[in-house]
């Protein structure tokens, strides 16, 4: 039996059943879930939290949590999955997302309900592989559009550069040039056949610590038909795609479409040849020397050559100038005078 808009006062309840009855008196009940980003990441399990409100104030009773059933699902632009909810302490409910595979806009969409009551909690999320590739034909050549999702990373101080190579031949280096929006792009010359490409971008996270990455190959046939794309994961692995397939497949969105990071702002297109994936310590790379430091080493360089040259440098030959001078007035003082 529910009751709604009870009147204030004290209420007493009367029954003719010899069971037991349970009486739950509930206020304004709301839903707070806690540890949802905006972005979210895929690979591995993540954890959210929820809490049930009553005025504002977190329920604790549990008698009444008893009560109540949450269930949470994560809906994206092609499926769905649901999350396991695990009931914890003081009134703590644990929702445990295995996987977000599929990029794009999502719906967190969180259900508490009971016999006699119903509370659901809708909160859009964004789901963005770490490193998403998008590969275009040209007139002449592939275009190739790379996007860094990766949260926590610097994006003025990321670097990247691919490597090309067509089976059985030697790979080569391709420079990546930053485009606005966070976007990279890649232009690819006029191929024939399988092609496989690696990426290598390095940046630095928020933290100061290091981060460098080297993706595996992704390999397709050009010319292209169509536009494909891979998306990747932090550790360069491609993510499977709906159907667990792991390959390249067509995309119908503008290259650098919902793209999340700030502008990449960097005319260094530097190739950064990287050998693997190493998470590393800012102590550990290499030291840069500031400018004025540089110039004081190089006037000190020249002041101390100066020093040698002047210690070793032969001795001046002794001046003749004077003695040549007087044999010379000696001569002609002794020659006679014509007659």
């Amino acid at each position: 039996v529910s009751i709604r808009d009870p009147a204030p006062g004290t209420w007493r309840f009367q029954s003719s059943s010899d069971g037991d009855i349970r009486v739950v008196a509930v206020g304004d009940l709301s839903l707070q879930l806690v540890g949802v980003p905006g972005t979210l990441l895929p690979g591995g399990p993540k954890t959210f939290e929820l809490y049930l409100l009553s005025n504002g104030r977190r329920l604790t009773d549990a008698d009444f949590l008893e009560l109540v059933d949450v269930s949470a699902r994560l809906e994206g632009p092609t499926s769905s999955q649901s999350l396991i909810v695990e009931a914890g302490e003081d009134g703590v409910f644990h929702l445990h997302l295995l996987d977000a595979a599929e990029s794009g806009d999502h719906v967190l969409r969180v259900t508490a309900y009971s016999s006699t009551f119903e509370r659901e909690l809708v909160r859009s999320v964004v789901v963005r592989n770490p490193v998403a590739l998008e590969l275009r034909p040209l007139a002449e050549g592939t275009a190739v559009w790379v996007e860094v999702n990766s949260l926590g990373l610097d994006s003025h101080s990321l670097r990247m550069s691919a490597k090309v190579r067509q089976p059985p031949d030697a790979a080569t280096l391709v420079p990546a040039q930053p485009m606005p929006a966070g976007i990279w792009k890649i232009t690819l010359p006029e191929l024939k056949g399988m092609v496989e490409l690696s990426l290598y971008i390095s940046s630095n996270y928020l933290n100061n610590k290091y981060f460098i990455l080297e993706t595996d190959p992704v390999s397709f046939a050009v010319p292209l038909k169509e536009p494909l794309t891979f998306d990747l994961d932090l550790e360069g692995t491609q993510i499977p795609k709906a159907g667990g397939e792991a390959a390249g497949h067509p995309r119908s969105s503008a290259p650098g479409a919902g793209a999340t990071n700030a502008v990449f702002s960097s005319s260094d297109t530097q190739r950064i040849p990287i050998a693997a994936t190493h998470y590393g310590d800012p102590e550990e790379q290499a030291l840069t020397l500031p400018t004025w430091s540089a110039l004081l080493v190089g006037c000190v360089n020249v002041l101390l050559m100066g020093g040698l040259w002047w210690r070793l440098k032969p001795a001046a030959a002794p001046s003749v100038l004077p003695d040549v001078l007087a044999e010379l007035t000696e001569l002609l003082s002794a020659t006679p005078e014509p007659a």
